[in-house]
């Protein structure tokens, strides 16, 4: 080829190069911008896997922003969030990008990132430093050994055991002591056929709670609100039917039965029977007009159901009046004075005279209380508190109220202190301590009351007690969310535990499905026909399948993440 040739070809040649060049460097370009595409999927999809947890969150803070107690921690809600999300925002400031910079291979990049997130430990360690040192400087918060193991002793469980298994009805055990000894035990269960009265827990039933704080006003003890402790009042371990009771100390009204070292075990037949059928039944209409601490002792005497609660026939409406005016007839009124203003630097010990217990008849036809049971003191006061950051507490026969600290995080809102103790024959003075502090006492009355004979009563006229037919327990088929029993219902009634009501009872009598009532304004409960009947209460928890079907799903979902995972390296 000449040289002419050549050079007229060469131009066409170079063309060609630039173009091809041109277009390699078009092709990088495009490569580079979906390399980057890439790499912004990637951290768009780590941002929406990080986020996911904070967005379920909110979503259900806001769909349970009503319930409960929660409106007022919403404070702590919002700091507890922004502490995660620096956190969070450390994570990907400082782990991710050392995870870009060691991309020879995966597993030593995996080793390489392993090594810096130790930095998220740091925020962890300082509050757990942080808490530990402010937990432990405080003299009455480390448990003393002696303590712990008396309140483990295996004594406690042996006792217990014995009694519960040694029942052959449905009532409860409690075991009594002091304040610090009762707060240990609660949710404390010795053996599988101990049932209490007592809880703590952040989800309990507002029924019940309701009813031991308004109804009954039991005593608070505690700084938190939600430790329903063991209560003393002696109507609400009867009406509870808390027949055993361990305590190192005598505990009135009970009989001594078993000791073992320096516990010993009460027992009364005078409570009622956690389940039991019964045609004394009064409306909440009427039970509504009863004022304290009437309310209390009626429920010793009649079961209260909903507004059309069928009241037998042979007790009517004068029948029922005469037996809560008898009720009223058993409670005198007293005069109890209490200081105005309460101002100590410590506690302060006083004894309070009472007045003589007087047989009284009045013209209205009254009874005779004279012949009565046990004596009880019903006592209850306001309080204000004129130092809102310290606690107040006062007792009363032993038994303590406390107003919590408004600052405390579990404010009990205990503004009213409520009483219930018992009362020695022939006792004409009771101890009161009042706890240091600065507090205003208004409002205070006095009653002194007896409580009614004993259910173990063998006259003719037992078939008109309260507890007229019992539930007998099946332990062999009752367990777990199930019990089961028979009784023999002598006349149509109500059949009537005292077992917190929930609407996810299911019950059956006799195969058949009965509706579930709330009687006694918080319990559960049902119309029963006269006659032998095999009873079965079944609880469904509410959201078990939605449970299921989620945890399902997460399962899926957390297959599915880890293959994507795998594939992508």
């Amino acid at each position: 080829m000449n040289r002419r040739v050549w050079n007229r070809q060469r131009p066409a040649k170079d063309q060609v190069v630039l173009e091809s060049f041109g277009a390699a460097r078009i092709g990088n370009k495009a490569a580079e911008a979906e390399r980057i595409w890439e790499e912004k999927k990637i951290r768009i999809w780590v941002w929406l896997k990080a986020l996911s947890p904070y967005i379920i969150t909110v979503i259900l803070l806001y769909v349970c922003r009503r319930q409960g107690e929660a409106g007022q921690y919403w404070k702590l809600i919002v700091q507890d969030a922004l502490l995660t999300l620096i956190c969070f925002v450390c994570y990907l400031t400082v782990v991710l990008p050392a995870q870009r910079r060691f991309k020879k291979d995966y597993i030593e990049r995996e080793y390489k990132s392993g090594k810096r997130s130790f930095l998220l430990l740091i925020p962890t360690v300082l509050m757990l430093f942080a808490f530990d040192y402010a937990y432990c400087i405080q003299e009455d918060r480390p448990v003393n050994r002696d303590f712990y193991e008396e309140a483990a002793d295996e004594d406690i469980g042996e006792l217990i055991t014995k009694a519960a298994q040694g029942e052959k009805g449905l009532y409860r055990t409690e075991q009594l002591g002091t304040d610090e000894e009762n707060a240990a035990n609660l949710n404390r269960v010795w053996d599988m056929d101990q049932y209490l009265t007592s809880v703590y827990s952040s989800s309990y039933n507002e029924d019940y709670r309701r009813f031991r704080e308004e109804t009954f006003g039991l005593e608070e003890p505690f700084r938190n609100y939600l430790m329903m402790s063991a209560a003393r009042n002696p109507v609400y371990q009867r009406f509870m039917g808390v027949k055993y009771v361990l305590s190192k100390e005598a505990v009135p009204e009970y009989e001594l039965i078993e000791s073992k070292g320096s516990w010993k075990v009460y027992q009364s037949d005078q409570v009622s029977p956690a389940a039991y059928a019964t045609d004394r039944v009064i409306t909440e209409e009427d039970y509504g007009e009863l004022e304290f601490p009437y309310n209390q002792l009626a429920l010793l005497e009649y079961a209260v159901a909903g507004e059309n609660a069928d009241v037998s026939a042979e007790r009517r409406t004068d029948d029922i009046s005469a037996d809560i005016k008898s009720v009223k007839g058993a409670v005198e009124q007293i005069n109890v004075e209490l200081p105005g203003m309460v101002a100590e630097e410590e506690n302060k010990k006083v004894y309070i005279g009472l007045p003589s217990l007087t047989d009284r008849v009045s013209a209205e036809g009254e009874a005779d209380v004279s012949g009565g049971g046990a004596r009880v003191l019903f006592l209850r006061f306001r309080v204000e508190n004129l130092r809102p950051r310290e606690d107040v507490s006062v007792w009363v026969e032993g038994i303590r109220n406390k107003l919590t600290a408004r600052s405390h995080f579990y404010y009990n809102g205990n503004t009213e202190f409520t009483y219930a103790a018992p009362l020695e024959e022939g006792q004409e003075s009771i101890e009161i301590i009042f706890g240091k502090g600065k507090y205003k006492i208004t409002d205070a009355e006095a009653f002194t009351g007896l409580l009614p004979e004993g259910k173990t009563d063998k006259t003719e006229n037992q078939k008109e007690r309260l507890y007229q037919s019992v539930f007998q327990i099946d332990r062999k088929q009752t367990g777990g969310k199930r019990i089961e029993g028979t009784i023999d219902v002598k006349r149509p009634g109500y059949f009537i535990t005292t077992i917190p009501y929930d609407e996810n009872f299911e019950i059956r009598a006799d195969g058949r499905q009965i509706q579930a009532e709330k009687v006694n304004t918080a319990f559960l409960g049902f119309k029963i026909g006269a006659g032998k009947h095999k009873v079965q209460i079944v609880y469904h928890a509410p959201g078990v399948k939605v449970g299921k079907i989620m945890s399902v799903m997460g399962l899926l979902l957390f297959v599915f993440l880890c293959r994507l995972q795998r594939r992508r390296y």
